[in-house]
């Protein structure tokens, strides 16, 4: 049931960006101004088959850790045009009915992360803005461990002041603990300037 509310979730959210322009007086910003702050709150998958995976990779059924409500919030501040840095803090879950690294655990666990990053965004209109980014990333699961993130995304605001934004982001870590040890982590929720 879970998987199913976060797919609705998903497909939902590109029909109210895609609806966004029907009737609507066109509107065009600096989303790239200096010193502009943006915060996102977000829904994540925690999907652990990066490295390996005997169902196959993307199998949500068998492999994301789907956490029901919004689970990381971030800021990030604007600077040189095309560059942003920031940080997010995730408070999520790993489930016991998916597999963790294609293994099984006992029980349910906590999983909790801080993400840094600067953010490169390589195409950016009034409405749109694709990037890519790296950072260093805190994780604690059943071990705390440090290493790395990167990914890409994009954003898509609807208004001056909201819009919604897709990221996609590799974790990997020096240790090698079977929960929080090279995984994705897929994110889609809202964007707000202020």
């Amino acid at each position: 049931m879970r998987k199913i509310f976060f797919l609705f979730l998903i497909l939902t959210s590109f029909g109210v960006s895609g609806q966004s322009d029907l009737g609507v007086k066109s509107f065009s910003f600096n989303m790239r101004k200096e010193g502009l702050v943006t915060a996102s709150l977000f829904f994540n998958a925690i999907d652990n088959t990066m490295l390996t995976s005997k169902t196959g990779f993307f199998d949500m059924a068998s492999n994301w850790n789907i956490f029901p409500f919004f689970s990381t919030a971030g800021v990030d501040v604007n600077f040189q045009g095309v560059f942003s840095y920031g940080g997010a803090i995730t408070i999520s879950r790993l489930y016991d009915s998916v597999l963790q690294q294609d293994q099984e655990i006992a029980e349910s666990q906590g999983y909790y992360a801080m993400d840094t990053n600067v953010k490169w965004y390589y195409y950016s209109s009034g409405r749109y803005g694709f990037y890519t980014f790296a950072g260093p990333s805190l994780i604690k699961a059943d071990n705390t461990v440090l290493g790395g993130n990167f990914g890409l995304g994009a954003d898509i605001w609807i208004t001056p002041k909201f819009g919604m934004r897709f990221q996609t982001m590799g974790k990997t870590h020096s240790k090698t603990p079977i929960l929080g040890y090279t995984h994705a982590q897929h994110s889609f929720g809202g964007v707000f300037h202020f």
